[in-house]
């Protein structure tokens, strides 16, 4: 793990094999040179993304027990868009 740290604080890339290697470092350490590659390529400045995920429906067959989504199709809440209501409800997050 220093290996990959020494590259990082370097601004050396990594290869596929070291890119693995990262799921096994402490978290903390993982932050610290998330942020070393952040300031190198960025600066101080930093950067965010608005994601719009449309949910078209949540009924689901599946019915999993840890979901508290979905529902049976004609249960209370539950709802399916038309290709309509989509397409306006994707056009709202260009505003």
């Amino acid at each position: 793990m220093k290996s990959i740290a020494k590259k990082v604080e370097a601004g050396i890339r990594l290869n596929a094999e070291e890119g693995v290697g990262l799921f096994e470092m402490d978290i903390l350490e993982l932050g610290r040179l998330a942020n070393i590659a952040r300031e190198t390529i960025n600066g101080r400045k930093a950067f965010y993304v608005v994601n719009r995920h449309v949910n078209h429906t949540n009924v689901c067959v599946n019915r999993c027990r840890f979901c508290a989504f979905s529902r049976n199709d004609g249960e209370d809440g539950a709802f399916c868009m038309t290709m309509e209501q989509i397409l306006e409800r994707a056009a709202e997050a260009r505003e």
